[in-house]
């Protein structure tokens, strides 16, 4: 598909240009490690919904990237071009980056919340095996008073 690679290609030359490394984008975006590396080697695809998060941080639009991408693939000269989208931020560019941060905001939550659940469920299997303890040693105790009730009876 034209628009993937013209998109891939721009991935690649923003990345590039900014000096980003995937596992920057792999982190900031909660995305596998290797599924960026397997895009842009052509091994998978990703969902435009991905694409505008790219693109969003990259600081460009999904549209600006597809277009940089085209003129990458097409040889054209990317001078006018940077200097044009140097100099402006869209509002969907500044929509998507707020979404993302966000996005980023309420996966670290989650992964917070999640990590005090892991704890409090340990706790309560600590407290289940101390409680299977003490029941084990009522009931040892109960047999012992049964026993000693049963030959104080004899």
């Amino acid at each position: 598909m034209k628009s993937d690679n013209y998109f891939r290609n721009a991935l690649k030359y923003k990345m590039q240009e900014k000096k980003i490394r995937q596992k920057d984008i792999a982190d900031a975006l909660s995305f596998r490690g290797t599924q960026l590396s397997e895009y842009l080697s052509e091994k998978r695809g990703f969902s435009e919904h991905r694409k505008e998060l790219l693109s969003a941080f990259l600081g460009l639009t999904y549209i600006e990237m597809l277009l940089l991408g085209k003129k990458i693939v097409e040889g054209g000269s990317l001078d006018f071009f940077n200097s044009e989208i140097k100099n402006k931020q869209t509002e969907d560019s500044l929509y998507l980056k707020e979404i993302l941060e966000e996005t980023k905001w309420l996966n670290e939550s989650l992964v917070a919340d999640l990590e005090r659940k892991k704890e409090d469920i340990q706790e309560l299997r600590n407290e289940k095996d101390e409680l299977k303890k003490e029941i084990e040693q009522l009931n040892l105790e109960l047999g012992e008073y049964k026993t000693k009730f049963k030959k104080d009876a004899s």
